[in-house]
């Protein structure tokens, strides 16, 4: 897992050839304006989805790994807390889905903070629990991009 700003994600471009692509992609949008949904940046092998939502409480997040992609989320507007913890120390709870790509666990992993600006990079091995409430339920606007790993 890492957690930067997202100014430095190019920092990070040694764990994929598809970073430069996913900056790029970042570069040439305005986040806050960007229409919600998919967008393909090259293919299946990496996208990114812009959402808005309500944050939930602690007690009814999900913790979620992926196995064809990693994650690079990104706080557009509000803030989350966003909870991580190592597979090999999480319980599988629904069993993996292929073709969603996600299994859901059981795990108790540490909460960190994710403010407008920010980036937490999570690989397969990394279970996480986003869209988490910092004091209150409030609306987020988060990019999530989709990286393949191959």
């Amino acid at each position: 897992m890492i957690l930067d700003s997202v100014a430095r994600l190019g920092s990070y471009k040694a764990i994929s050839p598809r970073f430069q692509q996913a900056i790029d992609f970042l570069n040439a949008n305005d986040l806050h304006t960007l229409e919600l949904g998919k967008y393909e940046i090259d293919g299946p092998h990496l996208f990114a989805i812009v959402q808005e939502y309500e944050t939930k409480r602690k007690e009814d997040s999900i913790w979620e790994a992926h196995r064809k992609y990693a994650d690079i989320q990104i706080v557009v507007e509000g803030e989350e807390l966003l909870g991580h913890a190592p597979i090999e120390t999480a319980e599988e709870t629904t069993a993996y889905k292929e073709d969603s790509d996600y299994a859901l666990y059981s795990a108790n992993g540490n909460y960190f903070k994710l403010d407008a600006g920010y980036f937490a990079y999570f690989a397969p091995h990394d279970v996480h629990s986003p869209c988490v409430a910092v004091d209150e339920p409030s609306k987020v606007r988060k990019v999530v991009i989709k990286v393949a790993i191959d």
